[in-house]
C-alpha cells in the first residue's frame, strides 16, 4: 500500500472521530479552553478534508483550487493552534489582548496572495503536476515566491510555540498526572514531529504530507486527556478560578525544593514581604527550615506552623501547612504542597477581644474581672514563698458634680485622663484596675501598709495640685479619697478581706472631708 492510499484510507476515520470531538468540545464552550480547542480540531478536519480533496483530484485546475484552499485552512489551523496552547496554559489575557489579534494579519495577507499567485508569484514561482500511483496527481512546488517563507516561518513559529507552551505547563504542573502527561506530551508533539518528517525529508520517497492527519489526531489525544481526565473541569480550567483567583497562596516544591508552580497571591505575599519571589524551576530555600522540621516527622503528612513577616513596617501573620505529595503507588515523596493563610486580621481580632475581656472600654485600665485574676494569681504564689502587696480604694470626689458640669461625655473624657495620670504617677509593676464608676482600685506588690500609705498620700496630692486635662473640654480640677489596706498570706489566703478593708478606709477618707488617705481604723467606725 503506498502513502497516498494509506492517506485516503485514514482520512474518513480521523475526520469522523475529530468532527465528533470537536462537536463535545463546543458543547463544553462554557469554557475558554473547549472552545480553542473545537476550533483548532474544526480547523484540521477542514485541512484534512480539502486535502483529501486535493489528493483524488485529477484535472489539474480543480488541485490547483484545493492547493490553495489548504493555505486557509494552515492559516486557521495554526492560529487557532496557538489560541489552544494559551488557553491550555492559563494565559487567557494573552489570548484575549489586541496583540493576539495580529497574528491574523500574516494568514490574512496570505490568503489573499494565494488566490492572486498568477499575477505575481510570491507564493509560489514554478509548479508542476506529476502523475503517481493508483492515478494520483502529485502537486509539486520547484520554487517558492518570497512570501511564502514569511508565511512559513509564521506558521512553524506558531506550531513551535505553541508545542512549548504545551508542553512547559505539562511537566510544570504538580497537578498533572502522569497518563495526562503523556497524552498531552504526545498531542503536542505529534505535529511538529509529522511536520519535521515532510519539511527535511527525513524518510527517503516520502513525499506527501501526514500533517492534515497530524493535527486531527493531535486535537483527540488532546481531548482524551482533557476530559477522560476532567482537566477542564477543575484541575486546568478551573485553576484559573480556585487556586490562581484565591487569596491564599499555594505553592509546590519538588523533592529537590525547586518551585513547581505557584499562584499569584504566593508570589505577591512574599514580595510584599521584601522577601525572594519564587521562581519555577528554582530552588526556594526560604521555607527549607519548615521543610526540614516536616521531614523529621515521616509519621505525619501534614506540618502546621505560623510563619511572621514584615511589610511595611507592621507584622503580618500568616498559618503555614505543609503536606507531602506520593507518587501514585504512595512509595516515594515527590513534592510538597504548600498554603499559607492570612491570620493578622485575626490575631488583631483575638487580642481585641482579649483586651475586652480584660481591659476597661473606657480607661483601657484593668477591669474588675481581670484585676480580681490578678491579685489571686499573686496570692497563688504563697505555696512557694510568702507574699504580701497593697490594696488602694480611689473614688474621684464630687464626680457628680463633674458629671453635671461636664456632661457624661466630659464626665468619661475625665474618667480617662485619670486612668492616664494614674498610670504615670504610679509604679510600672502596680496594677491599677476600674471597679466602676469613678472608683478605681490599685495592688502595689511588695509594698507595706505604711508604704502603700506614704505613695497614697503623695498621689493625693499631686491629683490635686494639677488639673486633669480632657480632650475637648479644656483642664478641669478634681481631688481622689483613698482607702488603704494590707493583704497578707501570713493572715489571710483571699483577697476579699483586704478589699474590704480598703473600700471601709475609702468611705471614712470621705465621711472625713475627701481629698485624703485612710486606713481603715475600728475606733473611728465604731465612734459613728
Amino acid at each position: 500500500m503506498d502513502q497516498y492510499t494509506f492517506f485516503i484510507l485514514l482520512s474518513p476515520f480521523a475526520i469522523a472521530t475529530a468532527s465528533v470531538v470537536a462537536f463535545y468540545c463546543w458543547r463544553h464552550r462554557s469554557s475558554e479552553t473547549a472552545r480553542a480547542l473545537a476550533a483548532c480540531l474544526t480547523s484540521a478536519v477542514a485541512y484534512l478534508f480539502i486535502n483529501d480533496l486535493e489528493l483524488v483530484t485529477t484535472a489539474p485546475d480543480g488541485k490547483l483550487f484545493f492547493a490553495q484552499v489548504c493555505y486557509l485552512c494552515i492559516s486557521l489551523l495554526t492560529v487557532n493552534w496557538m489560541a489552544f496552547a494559551l488557553a491550555f496554559s492559563n494565559r487567557e489575557k494573552v489570548l484575549k489582548s489586541p496583540y493576539f489579534r495580529l497574528l491574523w494579519i500574516i494568514p490574512a495577507l496570505t490568503i489573499g496572495l494565494v488566490f492572486t499567485n498568477s499575477y505575481h508569484h510570491l507564493i509560489w514561482k514554478d509548479i508542476f503536476f506529476l502523475p503517481v500511483n493508483h492515478g494520483y496527481l502529485y502537486f509539486r512546488v520547484v520554487a517558492y515566491g518570497s512570501w511564502f517563507w514569511v508565511f512559513w516561518f509564521h506558521s512553524y513559529f506558531l506550531i513551535l510555540a505553541g508545542a512549548v507552551l504545551i508542553i512547559w505547563n505539562s511537566l510544570s504542573s504538580q497537578r498533572t498526572l502522569p497518563m495526562r502527561t503523556r497524552l498531552t506530551l504526545a498531542g503536542a508533539l505529534l505535529p511538529l514531529v509529522i511536520n519535521l518528517i515532510y519539511v527535511l525529508r527525513l524518510i527517503p520517497g516520502f513525499y506527501k504530507d501526514y500533517s492534515p492527519l497530524a493535527y486531527a489526531f493531535s486535537g483527540i489525544l488532546f481531548a482524551i486527556s482533557i476530559y477522560r481526565f476532567q482537566l477542564l473541569e477543575l484541575p486546568m480550567l478551573g485553576r484559573s478560578i480556585l487556586i490562581d483567583n484565591m487569596s491564599d497562596g499555594m505553592l509546590t516544591l519538588d523533592s529537590a525544593m525547586r518551585v513547581a508552580d505557584l499562584n499569584p497571591a504566593a508570589n505577591r505575599i512574599f514580595v510584599d514581604a521584601a522577601q525572594p519571589a519564587p521562581r519555577i524551576g528554582v530552588p526556594f530555600p526560604l521555607l527549607s527550615n519548615y521543610i526540614r522540621q516536616f521531614d523529621a516527622r515521616p509519621q505525619s503528612d501534614l506540618l502546621e506552623n505560623e510563619i511572621v513577616f514584615t511589610q511595611a513596617g507592621e507584622k503580618v501573620y500568616y498559618d503555614l501547612q505543609i503536606r507531602r505529595l506520593y507518587d501514585p503507588n504512595r512509595s516515594e515523596v515527590i513534592g510538597y504542597l504548600i498554603s499559607l493563610h492570612a491570620v493578622t486580621e485575626h490575631k488583631k481580632l483575638l487580642e481585641a477581644a482579649r483586651k475586652l475581656a480584660m481591659e476597661d472600654a473606657l480607661t483601657g485600665v484593668f477591669n474588675r474581672r481581670h484585676f480580681i485574676e490578678l491579685a489571686h494569681d499573686e496570692l497563688a504564689q504563697s505555696r512557694s514563698k510568702p507574699v504580701y502587696f497593697s490594696i488602694l480604694m480611689i473614688d474621684i470626689d464630687f464626680f457628680k458634680t463633674v458629671n453635671d458640669t461636664l456632661g457624661h461625655i466630659g464626665g468619661d473624657q475625665v474618667l480617662h485622663a485619670f486612668a492616664q495620670r494614674l498610670r504615670m504617677l504610679l509604679r510600672s509593676t502596680d496594677v491599677i484596675g476600674r471597679i466602676g464608676g469613678d472608683e478605681f482600685i490599685v495592688m502595689l506588690p511588695d509594698t507595706s501598709l505604711d508604704n502603700a500609705r506614704l505613695l497614697a498620700e503623695r498621689l493625693c496630692a499631686r491629683v490635686a495640685e494639677k488639673p486633669i486635662e480632657t480632650e475637648d473640654y479644656g483642664a478641669f480640677s478634681i481631688t481622689i479619697s483613698i482607702g488603704v489596706s494590707e493583704c497578707s498570706t501570713k493572715y489571710s489566703k483571699t483577697l476579699e478581706p483586704a478589699i474590704a478593708l480598703a473600700d471601709k478606709g475609702l468611705f471614712q477618707a470621705k465621711d472625713l472631708g475627701r481629698n485624703r488617705v485612710r486606713i481603715y481604723d475600728v475606733a473611728l467606725q465604731s465612734q459613728r
